[in-house]
């Protein structure tokens, strides 16, 4: 997916079988649903994406996990913070990422928020990483993304969320029957560089 972290998807990208000389490797940048969906049809041997995913016919595995930044228009009060307590983000305008290309994602966070107690009160929804540091610049919300996503300046002040429960965690997929010795072989080298 080209939304997952520049760093794991720099370990997928430089991950080589070393037995399999007939191995061609063949990359595709897909949004998290897609992939799944051509993983389940056989298009695809192996997808990447933000989990959960939850597909009977896939084995996932989670191979990455990030926290979460809050990204705050330069000036808001909360920028004066260090780090940001969840609590803080009740009441205020929020945009959210991608809330329909990666639906469970945003589900799970939504409900770990309630489990505090605490209602998200969203009025925008972007689609990118960089198209919601850019309302957050112009003073439209606060936003919450992964760190490796997060970017202070123009305009935009990132503080950590301290929330250690809340996090983007990422996952690899396959089909349950798949026997391939190679793509175990890969599987095996993501989960030992990701470790």
């Amino acid at each position: 997916s080209t939304f997952l972290s520049p760093i794991l998807i720099e370990i997928i990208r430089q991950t080589r079988l070393k037995r399999h000389n007939d191995v061609k490797i063949e990359w595709k940048s897909l949004l998290t649903e897609p992939a799944v969906e051509s993983v389940v049809r056989g298009e695809l041997d192996i997808g990447f994406g933000y989990l959960p995913i939850k597909e009977p016919g896939l084995l996932v595995r989670k191979v990455f996990e990030e926290p979460l930044a809050v990204c705050l228009p330069e000036g808001h009060a909360l920028t004066v913070k260090q780090t940001i307590l969840p609590g803080a983000l009740e009441g205020l305008p929020m945009i959210s990422i991608g809330r329909s290309a990666v639906s469970l994602r945003f589900e799970e966070t939504e409900e770990h928020f309630r489990s505090l107690g605490i209602e998200l009160r969203y009025i925008d929804d972007c689609f990118s990483s960089m198209e919601a540091l850019a309302s957050v610049a112009r003073g439209t919300g606060v936003c919450l993304l992964p760190v490796s996503r997060a970017r202070s300046g123009d305009g935009v002040v990132v503080r950590p969320l301290e929330d250690r429960l809340l996090t983007y965690r990422s996952g690899m997929f396959v089909r349950q029957e798949n026997e391939d010795e190679s793509i175990k072989d890969f599987l095996q080298l993501i989960l030992q560089r990701t470790t």
